[in-house]
Order: C-alpha cells, then structure tokens, then sequence
C-alpha cells in the first residue's frame, strides 16, 4: 500500500512539474498568427492558453501616443512581421527609454499577453530596450 502510495505520488509531482514547464513557455513572433486567430476563434480558449503568458521578441517601434482619455498614460506601439503590438506605459513606468527610441529603431520587447484588441495584441508589464 506504502509503495503504491509513493508510486502515485512520485507520479502526480511528475505531472505538475510537466503541466508547469508548459505554462511557463515563453512566446514570440512566431506565435503572433496563432494568438490572433485563437482570439478571433474562442475567445474562452485565448484566455485559458494565452492571457498572462510571457511573450518576448525583437520588434520594430512603431510609435507612442499619450492616452487621450488618461493624461500621463502612453501607448507603445511595436510591430513584428507587420503585425502590430501595443504596451500600455504610465509616467511612472520606463517612459524615459521609451522616449529615447525613434520610429523604425529595434527593440527588445517583453510582456504578459493581455488579450487582443482590433487585431492588435495587447500587452501588459512591458519591459523594452534597443
């Protein structure tokens, strides 16, 4: 009984450390087609995959535009194979990196994937850099 206990055990621990290994995978661009349809799709089955995961790339800058509705609040625009990711970004946050960048420079991007908005994929808790 002992043994089977720590057989099913041993057999659990295996399972969630699986189960967590592929949660935590990181995406990029390649998943970009993916994520969109998904959303487009089922949107139940975008948030159970996608919100909340890592997402992580080479992008281009595309720009930033102050939020008309929330002053001090910016939108950063970056694009990867034309297709185009947006970074909600407050004065509090990296603003003095972001205002350093110029339309076309490559940047560093990483974020949680927040959900999809007029095909655009939206991310939260940006961290960039060229």
């Amino acid at each position: 009984m002992i043994k089977k206990n720590i057989q099913l055990f041993i057999s659990l621990i295996s399972f969630m450390m699986i189960c967590g290994t592929a949660q935590s995978q990181t995406l990029g661009a390649a998943n970009i087609g993916e994520i969109i349809n998904t959303y487009k799709d089922n949107q139940a089955r975008f948030v159970v995959r996608y919100r909340g995961k890592f997402f992580s790339s080479q992008t281009t800058f595309a720009g930033a535009t102050e939020n008309y509705f929330s002053k001090g609040r910016f939108l950063a625009k970056f694009t990867v194979n034309g297709q185009e990711l947006n970074c909600s970004v407050s004065l509090s946050d990296d603003v003095n990196s972001l205002m350093d960048f110029n339309k076309g420079d490559r940047v560093s991007l990483e974020g949680l994937i927040e959900g999809v908005t007029m095909g655009d994929i939206q991310l939260k808790s940006c961290k960039f850099n060229k």
